[in-house]
C-alpha cells in the first residue's frame, strides 16, 4: 500500500510541491502588495510578500509549461471549473471598472492558478492522484491544527478567560494573527469528518482504530471549547448522519463510538474550566485582571445564544436581540445590499451606523454597470470601512458590522454583480446535484470502505452551509483549496457511475 503511494507520489512531486507553495502563501493577501512598504525595510513584511505572490509564479509555471498543464484544459463537462473560472474573470473586470484598489486583482491570480491545478491533477490518468492531494490537504490541516490548537490551550489553561476569548487570538506569527477560533472550528469538523470516515472503513489494527477515536474526542472537545457557532451547529448533524449511514459492528461498536464522539467530549468540556479555576485558585497563579464578563462562572460565551435586552441600533425595543446572535451579519448584509443596488443607505441604516458611532458613507456609488460585473474582488471591505465619529487622528476603521460580507453569495453579488452570483449560484447546485446522485449510488460503493469519498461530501456540504455565513469558500483561502480538493475526489467517482 505505502510503496503504492510512494510510487504515486514520485511521479506527480510536481503537483505535491505546487500544493505545498499553495498552502504556504495562504493567510498572506494583497495588502502585500503594496509598493510602498516595499522601500521599507521590515523583513516580515518581505517575507510575507515572498509568500504572498507564490501563486503568481505558480501561474507563471503553467503559462511557461503551456503545452504540458493547459493541453488538459478542456472545460468540457467540467461545469464547476468553467463557472470558478468565468467567477474570477467576472470579478477582475468589475476591478477594471471601480477603477480602486487593482492590487486586489491578486484574488483572481490566486483562484485561476487553483483552478488549473486541480483541473490538471483532475485529468491525470491514474485516479489515486487526486486521493493523494486531497489526503495531503488533511495532512496540511492536522498539522495547523495542532500546532495552534496547543498554543491556544497553553495560553489560555492559566486563565479564568473561556478559550473563546483567549488571548491567543491575538497573537501574531511574522506580522500575520493567530487563525480566529471560527478558522481552528472548521479545521477541526474537516479533520473529524476524515477520521470519522478513516475510522468506519476498518482498515486499520484494533490499537490504531482506538487512537483514531482518541483524536476524535479531542477534537470535539476543541470544538465545544471555541464555541463558533456555525460549527456547532453542523456537528450535531453530522453526528445524525453518522448513525444513519455507517455501519456498525453490532451495539458494542455503536456503544464505544458514542462514547469517544460524543459523551467523552462534552465530559471534558465541562472538566476544563472546572479544573483550570481550581489550580488557579488553589496555587494562587497570577491572572489578567481584564477577564470577560462571567468567564469564571459560566461555560459559555455570552452572545452564544439570543440576547433578552433591547436592540441598541434601534429605537423600538425587541425582546431579542438579532445583532448579538448573528454577529452583526445581518445588519452587514443589509448594508452592503442598500450600498450596492441603490449607491446609498437608507435613513434607518444610517442611524445604526451613527449610533455605533461611525459616520456612514458620504458618496452616493453611482454607475449601473456594477450591477452586472460588480466593484471587483474584497469590495465588501472596502464598502465596510467607515471613519469613527470621535478620534478623528484615529485611521480608517471597520465599521460596526464587521470586516466583510460574512457571506460567500453576497461577497459574490458585491464583488462581481449578477453575473458572478448567477455563477457561485450554479456552483453550489451541481454540487448539490453531484452530491446527491452519488449518494444514491452509496450501496454499490460500499460506504464504509469508500472513507476518502464520504469525508469528502461531508466537507463539500459543511462548506457549502458555512458560505452562509462567511465568504469561505468565494474566495482564495482554506475553504477554497479544500472545496476544489473534495470536488476532484467527487468528480472522479461520479464519472464511475455515470460516465
Amino acid at each position: 500500500m505505502f510503496n503504492n503511494i510512494f510510487q504515486i507520489i514520485k511521479k506527480n512531486y510536481s503537483f505535491i510541491f505546487l500544493l505545498v507553495l499553495f498552502w504556504v502563501s495562504i493567510n498572506t493577501g494583497s495588502k502585500y502588495l503594496n509598493i510602498n512598504q516595499i522601500t521599507e525595510f521590515n523583513l516580515s513584511y518581505y517575507f510575507n510578500l515572498l509568500r504572498a505572490i507564490l501563486p503568481y509564479f505558480i501561474l507563471l509555471y503553467f503559462i511557461f509549461n503551456f503545452n504540458k498543464f493547459f493541453k488538459k484544459l478542456d472545460f468540457k463537462n467540467h461545469l464547476i471549473f468553467l463557472c470558478f473560472l468565468l467567477y474570477g474573470i467576472i470579478q477582475l473586470l468589475g476591478l477594471i471598472y471601480s477603477s480602486n484598489n487593482y492590487n486586489e486583482h491578486y484574488w483572481v491570480v490566486c483562484l485561476l492558478s487553483l483552478i488549473i491545478f486541480y483541473k490538471n491533477t483532475l485529468s491525470r490518468k491514474n485516479t489515486d492522484v487526486v486521493n493523494i492531494i486531497f489526503i495531503s490537504n488533511i495532512l496540511f490541516i492536522f498539522i495547523i491544527f495542532l500546532i495552534f490548537s496547543l498554543i491556544i490551550l497553553k495560553e489560555n489553561f492559566f486563565s479564568y478567560n473561556l478559550l473563546y476569548h483567549s488571548k491567543a487570538f491575538t497573537f501574531e506569527l511574522v506580522g500575520e494573527k493567530f487563525p480566529r477560533s471560527s478558522g481552528i472550528s472548521r479545521m477541526a469538523l474537516i479533520l473529524f469528518f476524515f477520521l470519522t470516515c478513516l475510522y468506519f472503513s476498518k482498515i486499520f489494527k484494533r490499537k490504531i482504530n482506538y487512537l483514531i477515536l482518541f483524536i476524535i474526542s479531542f477534537i470535539i472537545f476543541i470544538v465545544l471549547l471555541l464555541q463558533s457557532r456555525t460549527t456547532i451547529i453542523f456537528l450535531p448533524i453530522s453526528l445524525i448522519a453518522i448513525y444513519l449511514f455507517f455501519k456498525f459492528d453490532g451495539y458494542k461498536d455503536q456503544v464505544k463510538f458514542t462514547i469517544f464522539a460524543i459523551i467523552l467530549p462534552i465530559l471534558l468540556f465541562f472538566i476544563y474550566p472546572i479544573s483550570k479555576n481550581y489550580i488557579i485558585e488553589k496555587y494562587e497563579i497570577k491572572t489578567e485582571s481584564m477577564v470577560e464578563d462571567d468567564d469564571k462562572v459560566n461555560f459559555l460565551r455570552n452572545d452564544f445564544v439570543l440576547d433578552v435586552k433591547d436592540d441598541k441600533y434601534s429605537d423600538t425595543p425587541n425582546n431579542f436581540n438579532l445583532t448579538s446572535f448573528s454577529n452583526n451579519r445581518v445588519d452587514a448584509w443589509k448594508y452592503l445590499l442598500q450600498i450596492f443596488f441603490y449607491g446609498e443607505l437608507n435613513e434607518e441604516m444610517k442611524n445604526k451606523v451613527r449610533k455605533s458611532n461611525f459616520v456612514p458613507p458620504n458618496e452616493k456609488l453611482k454607475g449601473n454597470l456594477k450591477y452586472f460585473i460588480g466593484l471587483g474582488p474584497q469590495s465588501d471591505r472596502y464598502l465596510m470601512e467607515l471613519e469613527k465619529l470621535t478620534d478623528n487622528l484615529a485611521k480608517s476603521n471597520l465599521g460596526p458590522f464587521g470586516s466583510h460580507a460574512s457571506n460567500a453569495f453576497v461577497y459574490s453579488l458585491i464583488c462581481g454583480g449578477i453575473f458572478s452570483f448567477s455563477l457561485f449560484l450554479i456552483i453550489n447546485l451541481v454540487l448539490i446535484f453531484k452530491i446527491w446522485k452519488t449518494v444514491k449510488k452509496l450501496n454499490k460503493l460500499n460506504l464504509n470502505k469508500n472513507y476518502i469519498l464520504i469525508s469528502c461530501i461531508f466537507i463539500i456540504l459543511f462548506l457549502m452551509f458555512r458560505g452562509l455565513i462567511e465568504n469561505s469558500y468565494g474566495v482564495f483561502g482554506v475553504d477554497l483549496i479544500l472545496l476544489l480538493s473534495a470536488y476532484t475526489v467527487l468528480e472522479k467517482n461520479y464519472k464511475k457511475n455515470y460516465g
